[in-house]
């Protein structure tokens, strides 16, 4: 009986190090959730716009292939907008450029 409380509590202590561990490292990779960006420079949308130097944007993900990924937030009031088709787990992402690059 008393060797299996003592399997049962070194058990439990592995799982806890090994899902702590993991978790630090999805931190580490991910970065904090909670992050804002201010843009030191204006960048250019693609073909849609700018972004003005200060616009505030969320950290959303660090990627392997060496960019990070943020979210913009805005309000709309009263605006035309259309909803697009895509599926709601799909992202559209889009590249921003240095307006000074040519």
């Amino acid at each position: 009986m008393r060797k299996n409380i003592l399997f049962f509590i070194f058990g439990f202590i592995c799982s806890t190090l090994i899902m702590g561990s993991i978790f630090i490292y999805q931190y580490e990779r991910k970065g904090p959730s909670n992050s804002y960006f201010r843009l030191n420079r204006d960048y250019k949308i693609e073909d849609i716009g700018i972004l003005r130097k200060g616009t505030v944007l969320k950290f959303d993900e660090g990627m392997d292939e060496g960019f990070d990924r943020f979210i913009l937030y805005l309000n709309l009031k009263g605006g035309d907008v259309i909803k697009d088709k895509t599926p709601g787990d799909v992202i559209h992402p889009y590249w921003l450029i240095d307006v000074n690059e040519k």
